[in-house]
């Protein structure tokens, strides 16, 4: 599969594929902004209340009939946050047209209703305060997972003043505040000022799609003030050591470690390959020695976040054998640093991420995340561009 950028306006993109080697099509818009912690409530809850009635559909459960009649067409909204952007938006999935018994145009009727939730949802009272305790309870369950709760409290410690990041209960009083004019406030904001991308993988042509969007989401192709966005790095701290109690049954150890190494950079490559060698697969560092040889934890890997330029490493362990699975830690870091790493190592690592590679290029979503990730940060813009840079790496790279 291939993916072709169209330029509908100056701040409105296609990302197309044409493709027949799937039953289902997939369509999506995004908005993307700068990172403001002031809008995370906003930002959070606005389409999941928008999804709850609409001009056109009073409520949720007619919305889902008219899915239902166009063979069950799935739509769902997507949230997340990545190296100083907001990304927001909706997603489809859906049967191809040409399954569609009567001339059914399943993609025009997506769009409709989607351009139904984005442009003219009805957003009552009771409909937010509705989200915002669905919303409150998301976050105030996290404490029931030692697993999730440590996750919260690492990135709230060491990512404290990176764009976007926000405390549970700094979130939780943001959710509070929330009013409808606040929401509604929100909603014109992101339309005027977001840069949008639409993304598309199925049998229709570029010019169809271009001219379903033109019909569904006009209001968005006028001219508009977008703002620009800019990707943040982590900036590295002194080294803290943080531990605290809580009632669970298993103890999780989170280790972060800052790098100046982002996606953009000519050493991304060896710096995801460093992170495979480490902890991130079956036969990694980590796994063998922590896991396999000492048994100081149930469980044990490493992950890279090239937008931010930060490697983790999460553990679920023995509190009693806390301070010898730390240690371990380091020292398979270290060993790494220092080139320790044979031949089997670097060609496990080098057939795990073609093995990813491969998944991927049956995932249609992978294709959208790497143009977007690359329009926005840098990098790779294509699987086979990220596979012919990891080819590249050798174990002097990886140690450097």
């Amino acid at each position: 599969m291939k993916i072709i950028t169209y330029k509908i306006n100056e701040s409105v993109i296609l990302d197309h594929i044409s493709t027949d080697k799937f039953k289902k099509a997939r369509f999506s818009i995004t908005f993307s902004l700068p990172a403001d912690i002031k809008h995370y409530a906003a930002g959070a809850l606005l389409f999941p209340v928008s999804m709850r009635a609409t001009e056109e559909f009073p409520d949720f459960a007619s919305l889902c009939r008219r899915c239902d009649e166009l063979y069950a067409v799935d739509i769902s909204d997507t949230a997340s946050t990545r190296g100083g952007v907001s990304f927001r938006g909706l997603r489809a999935g859906m049967l191809d047209n040409k399954y569609a018994e009567d001339g059914v145009d399943i993609l025009d009727g997506a769009m409709h209703i989607m351009s139904q939730i984005i442009l003219a949802p009805v957003m009552s009272k009771k409909d937010i305060e509705n989200e915002k305790l669905n919303a409150k309870n998301r976050i105030k369950a996290q404490k029931n997972s030692a697993f999730r709760f440590a996750w919260q409290r690492f990135r709230e410690i060491m990512m404290k003043d990176y764009p976007g990041t926000l405390s549970a209960e700094d979130a939780i009083s943001s959710i509070d505040a929330l009013s409808k004019e606040g929401l509604e406030k929100y909603r014109r904001f992101m339309q005027e000022h977001a840069n949008i991308e639409f993304f598309y993988c199925g049998e229709q042509s570029p010019e169809r799609v271009t001219e379903l969007i033109k019909k569904h989401f006009s209001p968005l192709l006028e001219k508009r003030k977008t703002l620009p966005l800019k990707p943040a790095k982590f900036t590295s701290k002194e080294p803290k050591y943080i531990n605290e109690m809580g009632n669970y049954s298993q103890s999780q150890l989170i280790c972060g470690f800052s790098s100046d190494t982002l996606i953009s950079d000519p050493d991304f490559y060896a710096a995801e390959l460093a992170n495979e060698v480490f902890g991130e697969g079956p036969v990694s560092k980590l796994f063998l020695n922590l896991r396999e040889k000492k048994s100081l934890c149930y469980l044990c890997a490493s992950d890279y976040n090239e937008i931010a330029g930060v490697l983790t490493v999460e553990s679920g362990i023995d509190a009693r054998d806390r301070e010898k699975a730390q240690k371990e830690i380091f020292a398979q870091l270290l060993s790494l640093q220092r080139g320790k790493i044979s031949d089997a190592e670097l060609e496990a690592a080098k057939m795990a991420i073609y093995a990813d590679c491969a998944e991927a290029e049956d995932h249609p979503e992978d294709y959208e995340e790497f143009s977007r990730l690359a329009r926005v940060f840098g990098g790779p813009s294509t699987i086979d561009e990220y596979r012919e840079g990891i080819s590249k790496v050798n174990k002097d790279d990886i140690a450097a």
